[in-house]
């Protein structure tokens, strides 16, 4: 990998622009990737904001934004991202963030070691909001032949499934 000297990049908004018929679509990352943002982490640093050198890291990396790259980083890679099932304690932390700070997810995931505020809103408002309560009631059976079924006929299509339970049988 080549080392870039940090340089700001000047961009201009093009206004006249014709939309394609190919939007980029989400690609998994790669093993390969990973290791080489992590390396390029490691020799850049992982610094937000202006001093961030995400531009350059993602010169090093083909098909790749700065902002994808950041966002690989910092959701994760970094060895600080806490994994894994929450515990009741930082349950209880972000209910009483939640309700002090309201969705201020970047000052709320500080009161949390080790999650981020990407985990925190999808904790809150999958979960914890009174809004997902009833999310997490039990199923029928009809709805379980339904789940079967779709999953025979469609496979693993899960936006496809879940719109058949956003149509009307939920």
């Amino acid at each position: 990998m080549s080392e870039l000297p940090h340089a700001q990049e000047r961009r201009t908004l093009n206004i006249d622009f014709e939309p394609t018929d190919n939007p980029k679509t989400r690609r998994p990352w790669t093993d390969i990737e990973d290791q080489t943002l992590r390396h390029l982490v490691s020799q850049f640093g992982s610094a937000r904001g202006r001093q961030g050198r995400w531009t350059d890291i993602a010169r090093e990396l083909p098909d790749r934004t700065a902002k994808e790259c950041r966002k690989r980083w910092f959701h994760s890679l970094d060895p600080s991202v806490r994994k894994g099932p929450w515990t009741q304690q930082e349950d209880r932390i972000l209910l009483e963030g939640f309700a002090r700070l309201g969705p201020a997810w970047s000052d709320i995931c500080l009161l949390i070691p080790g999650r981020k505020d990407d985990q925190c809103s999808k904790r809150y408002n999958d979960i914890l909001a009174p809004a997902a309560k009833d999310r997490l009631r039990g199923w029928s059976e009809e709805e379980d032949q339904v789940l079967r079924d779709s999953v025979q006929s469609l496979g693993h299509r899960w936006s496809a499934i879940s719109a058949l339970f956003l149509d009307g049988l939920r």
